[in-house]
């Protein structure tokens, strides 16, 4: 036997060796590992999001909202009140933006339409999206919160543009 062969047949021999009691343990119905004697990992509980809608000098006439779909989905939600239009069609647009603070800044004309508004979220941005709306309603797509920035505080706001109009919406605050 060659030295190779022979390195060989020393590290495969106890594998050959076991082969029996393998084949035994398969014929028992015994196939796989041994069950761990080992606790179920431990996976931490995170409380549900939570919030609560907050409109700053209360010029900001149209509803941002955000629905629960099932754990940890969620969509936002955007009601536009009759009377105050933002065009009939469903090419317009609407921009939600979850930040890190609530900051309420006054209401001033917006430059586009006059219109009176407030800006009531600043700070780091958690997520942004743009969708469409008829003028009258919107409804954004599900999200899911990461795990990272569950527990972190969050303040919401949508702009919402169409029919010669950009206002903002009123805030969300809570915690992801």
């Amino acid at each position: 036997m060659t030295q190779a062969k022979a390195i060989l047949f020393l590290w495969f021999a106890p594998l050959v060796a076991m082969l029996p009691s393998i084949g035994a343990a398969a014929a028992q119905g015994q196939v796989g590992p041994a069950p761990c004697p080992c606790p179920p990992p431990i996976i931490p509980a995170y409380p549900p999001m939570t919030w609560s809608g907050a409109n700053g000098g209360g010029c900001n006439v149209d509803q941002l909202g955000l629905e629960r779909i099932s754990f940890p989905a969620h969509r936002f939600l955007l009601t536009i009140p009759t009377g105050h239009s933002h065009g009939g069609f469903s090419g317009s647009l609407w921009e939600v933006r979850m930040q890190t603070v609530y900051l309420a800044s006054g209401c001033a004309p917006s430059p586009f339409g006059g219109r009176l508004t407030e800006t009531l979220t600043a700070g780091a941005s958690y997520f942004s999206a743009t969708y469409n709306h008829n003028g009258t309603n919107g409804v954004g797509f599900p999200f899911n919160t990461p795990l990272a920035l569950r527990g972190l505080p969050f303040a919401a706001q949508a702009t919402v543009m169409g029919g010669g109009f950009v206002d903002h919406s009123s805030a969300l605050l809570g915690t992801l």
